[in-house]
């Protein structure tokens, strides 16, 4: 963001520059000045401009690579939330699982009980 910011402060600096530059342009060319002096403030003008549209196009070369990064790194944090969630609701369905087969053999086991508690009653009592 900072790198995004400072490059349109750069693009507003040169937009002021470039639009000094056409006023003495425009006022030289209206005052009939020389060619040659035109030749110079047009070599000053490329020389101040051609390096900052370099740095500005390496300077936007590297806000979008670092957008891609920002992308992928979001594609493989989701891909790696959904695996755990994954994961974690089978571990929910596996201990619900136990839970119920241990639920049906503690009735089983009570029932046995019951049932071998009763016999013996039977048995005593006759």
């Amino acid at each position: 963001m900072f790198t995004f910011t400072f490059t349109l402060s750069s693009l507003h600096e040169n937009i002021q520059f470039y639009e000094k530059f056409y006023n003495q342009v425009s006022f030289l060319v209206t005052n009939s000045v020389s060619f040659i002096v035109l030749c110079r403030f047009h070599v000053c003008f490329v020389a101040v401009f051609c390096p900052q549209i370099d740095v500005n196009k390496k300077r936007e070369a590297e806000l979008q690579k670092l957008r891609r990064e920002l992308e992928e790194a979001k594609v493989q944090s989701e891909a790696q939330v959904a695996a755990m969630r994954k994961k974690q609701q089978d571990s929910v369905n596996e201990l619900t699982e136990q839970i119920d087969q241990i639920s049906k053999a503690k009735q089983k086991s009570a029932s046995v009980v019951s049932l071998s508690f009763t016999y013996y009653l039977s048995s005593v009592l006759t």
